[in-house]
């Protein structure tokens, strides 16, 4: 039975839009040449507070997975953290920058998973740099690779 659970998993957060997810915040899609993706999902721009996430459902099978997260960096950006399934797999990600920087790579690393099944992933701004001028993300696309 296995065989049939995939071994890497892409999300690509702006091609996503009604069932796949879910937010809170406004949310838009934006067409970038310069981001490897083509574009990002991005928060109102002028959030004003902490909270808004993006969720995703992702099957996983039982095994050690890698997360790479491409967002990008803004100064309108907030600090992010991202769990699964309630269980915080990468805090405090500042996704703040003077300028825009795209194709910012984070990569989580010995994501142990115990049992196969479908996990919700999400990314939640839970404050923000204090040079930032808001709370919002630009997220490009999330991978998971199985390690082990």
């Amino acid at each position: 039975m296995s065989n049939i659970w995939p071994k890497r998993i892409d999300i690509c957060p702006w091609g996503f839009w009604f069932s796949e997810n879910t937010a809170v915040g406004t949310p838009s899609r934006l067409v970038v040449s310069a981001a490897l993706s083509g574009g990002y999902l991005t928060t109102s721009s002028n959030q004003t507070s902490a909270g808004t996430y993006r969720e995703y459902k992702v099957p996983l099978h039982d095994g050690t997975w890698t997360l790479d997260i491409i967002y990008t960096s803004v100064n309108s950006a907030g600090i992010v953290d991202t769990s699964l399934s309630g269980t915080i797999i990468d805090n405090d990600r500042d996704m703040y920058s003077s300028g825009s920087v795209q194709n910012v790579v984070a990569s989580i690393t010995g994501i142990n998973i115990s049992t196969s099944n479908i996990y919700t992933l999400r990314s939640e701004v839970v404050s923000k740099n204090p040079s930032s001028s808001f709370y919002g993300m630009r997220l490009q696309w999330y991978t998971f690779k199985r390690t082990a």
